[in-house]
Order: C-alpha cells, then sequence, then structure tokens
C-alpha cells in the first residue's frame, strides 16, 4: 500500500502562503504527527491531505492518485477526519452519531456487522454506557471522543471487529486531545499507536510535545506555512529545533519519555 502524500502543495489566502510548497509523505503503519506554532500550517497540511482542501499549486495524493481524482464514496471508505470541532444541532443519541460513520458502507455490508462494528468503536473509546446519551448534553470531551468513534467506525471494513484487516485505513484528525483530560489523552494515544502498528495511516495535529515524543512514529514541523524539518522524534524533537520552530529564548529540552 502507498503513502498518503503532500506533493509540494501551496494554499495563498490574501496573498500570504498559508502553506508553503509542503511536501511529506506519511505511511501506512506510522503514527505521524504534525507539530508546530498556532498559524504554522499544521491544520491546512491536514485539510489537503484529507482532501477537504484543494491546494492552489500542488497536490495531494493517495496511493499515486491525486485525491481529488478519488470518488467521494471510495475515499470515505479509506480515510476519515475529526475535525477541531464538529457542530451537530440536533439531538442525536452517541449511538446514532457514531453509526453515521458506517453511511459509506450501505450495500456493502449487513446491519449486523455494522452494529457489531459501531459497539467496538464505542468500546475502544470507553463510551458504551453512554451510546443512548444525548450528544448534545456531554462535555467537550465526550464529545471529542464521540467524533473519534464515528471516525473509527467510517473505516472499519467488514469483518470481525477486534481484527482489523490492512486495506489502506487512514485516520486524520486535528488535535484530537484538545479537550479530553490526561486519563484520555493517554487512552487515545495509545490507541492510536495501536491502530497504526496493525497496518492503519494516522496522521494527527498535536500540540502537546511530551506526547508525541512517547507515541509518535514520525514528526513533521511546520513554521510560517513550510515544513522545516520531519523524521523520527529523536531527531525532530531536539533542543534546538524546538527552539528555532517556537522563537524561544532557549533551548528547551523535552523530558525523557
Amino acid at each position: 500500500m502507498g503513502a498518503l502524500e503532500l506533493c509540494s502543495a501551496s494554499v495563498v489566502r490574501t496573498g500570504k502562503a498559508i502553506l508553503n510548497a509542503a511536501s511529506v509523505a506519511a505511511q501506512p503503519g506510522q503514527f505521524t504527527v504534525f507539530c508546530g506554532p498556532n498559524g504554522a500550517g499544521k491544520s491546512t497540511g491536514l485539510s489537503v491531505l484529507s482532501g477537504a482542501l484543494k491546494a492552489d499549486q500542488g497536490y495531494a495524493a493517495l496511493n499515486g492518485q491525486k485525491i481529488q481524482d478519488i470518488p467521494a464514496n471510495q475515499l470515505a471508505r479509506q480515510r476519515a477526519v475529526v475535525a477541531q470541532q464538529s457542530v451537530l444541532t440536533f439531538p442525536f443519541l452517541v449511538h446514532e452519531v457514531v453509526a453515521m460513520g458506517r453511511t459509506p458502507h450501505q450495500g456493502r455490508t449487513t446491519l449486523a456487522i455494522d452494529e457489531q462494528i459501531i459497539a467496538h468503536a464505542l468500546g475502544l473509546l470507553d463510551l458504551s454506557h453512554m451510546a443512548d446519551r444525548n450528544y448534545l448534553t456531554l462535555s467537550g470531551g465526550e464529545r471529542q471522543r464521540v467524533q473519534i468513534a464515528r471516525a473509527l467506525a467510517q473505516l472499519w471494513p467488514a469483518g470481525a471487529p477486534a481484527q482489523p484487516q490492512v486495506t489502506g485505513q487512514w485516520l486524520l484528525l486535528d488535535e484530537p486531545t484538545s479537550a479530553l483530560d490526561l486519563k484520555y489523552q493517554i487512552a487515545l494515544m495509545r490507541l492510536l499507536k495501536n491502530l497504526a502498528r496493525q497496518g492503519w495511516g494516522v496522521v494527527a495535529v498535536l500540540h502537546d510535545l511530551p506526547l508525541v515524543v512517547q507515541h509518535a512514529d514520525h514528526v513533521v514541523m511546520f513554521k510560517d506555512g513550510s515544513i522545516t524539518a520531519q523524521g523520527v522524534p529523536r531527531d525532530v524533537l531536539t533542543p534546538e529545533v524546538i527552539q528555532d520552530t517556537y522563537d524561544l529564548d532557549e533551548p528547551y529540552l523535552l523530558a525523557a519519555g
């Protein structure tokens, strides 16, 4: 299976490149993390990578095919996106929100299989006991976990829920730990790492560098719309690179994981 790539992708707004000729190849079986200060281009890069935003120059590609050339329903079965904020104004139950993820699979699986997958996704995010709760009554962190469960249900192939087949799934998440308490931050990072070990491609925008250095396989550092460094965490998250990227007064030493 091939990579999910940004190929010299640029996005220009009001005459300024908020993403500037960015090239990166996220690999299946790896947990890739985009890091950098606010406004560095991380979320824009993720949006182009997902196909939600078309680059003004360059492009995103999956398995060598431009994202925009992949039929929408096919793409929805291959990659799922968890945005920073997901707006739902109707009082859906948690189970119903997660079930929305199965929409691209209609006609391809049975209702029984879908229900097994939904239940499994709820369990992975510790939401089984909330399945009948009104989504609008949940806290921000609970809603975030529901949206991640919805994305997992969207990507899960038809088959035994506890044994996902390696079929080229890509999970993209924009600041997925922002509303989570420490317990669920750690649990989520372990889950994402485990999915990558099973062959999924996982790409996330994260700000918590200690979490990144402990769990990421590949780190991509953004600054002023450009990718300034990428590689394994120990090579990218050095005191000097962090100092330069975040404009700190002195080198910043991450505690050993």
